[in-house]
């Protein structure tokens, strides 16, 4: 009888967690609205801190800069919209002027408030203390660099 129990409970805790896993893949990966694609991320982004991320989605690429310097690029760029006007941009490091461990993974930048009319952006680079540092996958990535994981906790405002 526990066994008849058991089996049913696995059976349902299975269809609940494949139905939670499509509702959060539809809910992660929602398309861009209101004519607001991944173009509308081209362009070098100037903080006043002196940072520069130069975004390329037709290349597929991002380089971040500081005062000239590349900090870090990388390609195969990906951008995924969690609204309107903010997302994830995901990159495979071909360049990390502090980790070259990294170089060759896959990590993410954070944008929120994207704003078409001022052409200004918020834009964090992943990070927590204890966190990783790059992903060996893209997949791995997307689930690793996450809000709710604690990552993107520092934004500069940036403008083009």
């Amino acid at each position: 009888m526990k066994s008849l129990r058991f089996n049913r409970m696995s059976k349902i805790m299975g269809i609940m967690f494949v139905c939670a896993a499509l509702v959060s893949a539809f809910v992660s990966c929602k398309n861009p609205v209101n004519g607001v694609s991944e173009s509308t991320l081209n362009g070098t982004w100037v903080s006043s801190y002196g940072e520069n991320f130069i975004i390329n989605t037709s290349a597929k690429t991002l380089e971040n800069k500081y005062n000239g310097t590349t900090c870090y690029a990388g390609n195969e760029l990906s951008v995924v919209f969690t609204n309107e006007n903010s997302g994830y941009i995901y990159i495979k490091y071909t360049q990390n002027a502090y980790m070259n461990d990294v170089v060759g993974k896959y990590y993410a930048v954070a944008f929120k408030d994207l704003d078409l009319t001022n052409n200004s952006v918020s834009l964090a680079g992943a990070g927590k203390p204890g966190g990783q540092s790059a992903c060996e996958t893209l997949d791995a990535a997307k689930q690793e660099f996450t809000i709710a994981n604690g990552y993107f906790g520092a934004y500069s405002d940036c403008s083009k």
